[in-house]
């Protein structure tokens, strides 16, 4: 592993122990109280002290600049003031930080398996440009990093896409990019914090919310195609907790929260810039939830004076509103929505006074919203909301913030299980988006993706024109191509699509002839693919050779053998082939071709292979798990200078077939794959091979997906 991790938190206390006084930072605080987060007088204690009192700094090496958004890498090591490693140390650490917006790790308490240090892979994030700090403290023992210079994101920087795969048996369409292994969204940068969300005139809209620094906001965004966002306008005040919802050919924004106390005020634009007051709620509301019914615009639900509340109002214009009667439960964030000319309410949450808040599972419908009827329960208590989607009612929304959302269909008396959302979150909201579906997340960090799309509930994130897997992706002459493959109707494909940016995608000459399972690289200024198979003939590969300018395919010198289910790379100005089978046969075979006709075997792998990963990095070329000859998944890692001899690496934490692998920003990635049973989301790295460490995971589970490091413009 690297001699020092990426970021750690350093502190040099006077004497042997540092106990924290009135100076210390404490959870939360956006700078320590007095100023400095200096520590509080101590008296110095022997070093051969007692160790469990000898613990007083946490030590490690500093990342003096970090792009804001990126995630750090944080290490917590236990010392004695002598410098000794307290590996007995079993306190809980909390953390803080001068960004008042920085994501930080949660409490943890260290266990008996740490031994006085822990590592925390991508723990931190900064956002606030300029010097920062990020302080550790158990109530007694402390420690402090910085100043970290965080500073603007490269507007251009290199990310990893990940396209198409098997997900859950089925062949997917997503397309998944990350600028550090951690994070994983559609491509492109969204803007949008705890937003209203709202479709009108055919964009996406995301109004006011809670900003980096945790106050209200009143920015307006709108997207077209729900990636890329514009700032439109500002609302004429800031506001959280409101509702967005589009009316009449106007948009309104209803009620909300200013940081201390709920509103009345409706504001209205007709294209989200200009904006003004439009009329007043009965009642000030923040956390209610609007909906338009037999041509009226209702809004019910939400708090009061600390309580949730039943009252139902509506509107004909939006302008002036009256009382319609009550909801059938008193509720917070609930769902409201028209569904056969019925109002339906379901959902949210039940404040007890003075006590938490209750997810409920509650369904009811009604015929002009005076009286209800109970409608099938939702399985468990759920914040969400309602849509109407391909002639159903769904319901997306989270039995708690840190399980992924659920997708459910209505399907006559009960609720059908249909998808996962790809992360976990509350308080979100789906809307109809054209043909497709979109979820408006609300407990969002700036710079993550604040809206999620879905052309059936199941594949969430930008996506090809069609599903694919086991087809090829390469980058060339700035663009990213992908080609072949199978479809969701496991049919084998000779589509070849194109994208500038990883969200529009655009038809290529297709290849010659339908191939799965080849291996596709970019090499002297052409697309390469080689070998491959068909649905049906798994086990009867070709070893057919084709270039491609990115105008017209052509035919090459074939492959020596017959091959498929193999891994292809280029390292060293060469193209290099690993494993794979003919026959059914798995093979250890390794090739190097200088032009892409004439090949040179090299010593094989160690152990046959089909089916594993391969990049270049650090100047070797490394081969990652597969599927062995006696059909077992392996975590074997192996690696090369020059095709001569191989070097056995840690192995992977666990076992994986058809991984993506990139090398990206210093670090070997292992992205996905297949453990045998299901498709897998982790995403494991190293730097030299000597361990691996999870850092992240893909919104869903994939294998056999195309991957590339690309840099969008």
């Amino acid at each position: 592993m690297r001699s020092a991790w990426l970021a750690a938190l350093a502190f040099s206390a006077v004497g042997c122990v540092a106990r924290w006084g009135q100076q210390g930072a404490r959870e939360g605080d956006a700078v320590p109280p007095g100023g400095d987060g200096a520590l509080g007088d101590a008296a110095p204690v022997p070093c051969d002290a007692p160790e469990s009192f000898l613990l007083h700094h946490f030590t490690g090496s500093a990342a003096s600049e970090v792009e804001a958004g990126r995630a750090m890498d944080l290490a917590v090591e236990a010392r004695d003031a002598c410098g000794r490693l307290v590996t007995g140390y079993l306190g809980t650490v909390r953390f803080a930080s001068t960004d008042a917006g920085a994501r930080l790790p949660p409490p943890t308490a260290f266990t008996p398996a740490d031994a006085g240090a822990r590592l925390f892979p991508g723990g931190a994030r900064l956002f606030a440009v300029g010097a920062q700090f990020v302080y550790v403290f158990d109530g007694t023992v402390s420690g402090s990093l910085g100043p970290i210079a965080v500073v603007d994101q490269e507007p251009n920087s290199e990310t990893m896409l990940v396209v198409g795969g098997w997900n859950a048996k089925r062949v997917g369409a997503s397309v998944w990019s990350s600028h550090d292994g951690v994070s994983w969204r559609p491509p492109g940068s969204p803007t949008g914090e705890h937003a209203a969300g709202a479709v009108h005139a055919g964009r996406l809209f995301l109004a006011a919310g809670l900003g980096p620094g945790g106050g209200e906001a009143r920015g307006v965004f709108a997207s077209a195609e729900g990636v890329h966002w514009t700032a439109v306008g500002e609302l004429p005040a800031d506001r959280s907790y409101g509702e967005l919802c589009s009316f009449g050919g106007e948009l309104f924004f209803l009620g909300g929260w200013d940081g201390s106390a709920a509103h009345t005020e409706v504001y209205v634009s007709d294209d989200g810039a200009s904006w003004s007051l439009a009329g007043h709620l009965p009642q000030a509301r923040d956390s209610g939830t609007a909906a338009v019914y037999r041509g009226e615009l209702w809004y019910g639900g939400g708090w009061l004076a600390d309580l949730p509340q039943d009252a139902l109002f509506r509107s004909a214009d939006g302008r002036s509103w009256s009382a319609a009667g009550t909801l059938p439960a008193a509720r917070t964030n609930g769902a409201l929505a028209e569904f056969n000319d019925r109002l339906w309410w379901a959902g949210g949450e039940w404040w007890p006074p003075g006590g938490d808040g209750v997810l409920q599972n509650g369904v009811w419908s009604s015929d002009g919203g005076v009286v209800w009827q109970a409608e099938p329960s939702l399985p468990a208590g759920m914040v969400g909301g309602f849509v109407t989607f391909q002639g159903a009612l769904y319901f997306l929304g989270n039995r708690a913030a840190s399980e992924r959302g659920e997708v459910l269909r209505l399907d006559g008396g009960a609720w059908t299980a249909v998808g996962l959302l790809p992360t976990g979150d509350d308080f979100g909201e789906p809307h109809l988006f054209g043909a497709r579906l979109a979820y408006r997340r609300n407990r969002v960090v700036a710079g993550d993706e604040p809206v999620w799309l879905s052309d059936d509930g199941v594949d969430w994130g930008w996506a090809l024109p069609g599903a694919r897997a086991e087809g090829g992706a390469a980058v060339l002459g700035g663009r990213v191509w992908y080609a072949g493959g199978l479809d969701d109707l496991d049919a084998t494909r000779v589509e070849v699509w194109s994208s500038g940016d990883g969200l529009i995608w655009q038809a290529e000459t297709p290849l010659p002839a339908a191939r799965k399972a080849f291996g596709l690289v970019a090499f002297a200024g052409r697309l390469w693919l080689f070998g491959g198979s068909v649905a049906g003939s798994d086990e009867d590969p070709y070893a057919d050779v084709w270039s491609t300018d990115g105008v017209a395919w052509r035919v090459e010198a074939p492959l020596p053998d017959p091959l498929a289910d193999f891994a292809a790379e280029v390292h060293g100005g060469a193209i290099w082939i690993a494993g794979g089978q003919n026959q059914g046969i798995e093979t250890a075979v390794v090739r190097r071709s200088t032009d892409g006709a004439t090949w040179q075997t090299l010593t094989p792998l160690p152990a046959a292979r089909s089916w594993p990963g391969m990049a270049s990095h650090a100047g070797r070329i490394w081969v990652v798990g597969g599927r062995a000859a006696d059909d077992s998944l392996t975590a074997n890692v192996w690696s090369t200078a020059d095709g001569s001899s191989w070097t056995t690496h840690a192995a992977l934490p666990q076992r994986r077939a058809a991984p993506a692998v990139l090398s990206f920003g210093g670090w070997l990635h292992v992205i996905g794959g297949w453990d045998g049973i299901i498709e897998r989301a982790e995403v494991f790295r190293t730097d030299d091979g000597s361990g691996w460490t999870e850092v992240g995971q893909l919104p869903q589970p994939t294998d056999s997906a195309g991957a590339v490091i690309f840099s969008a413009p």
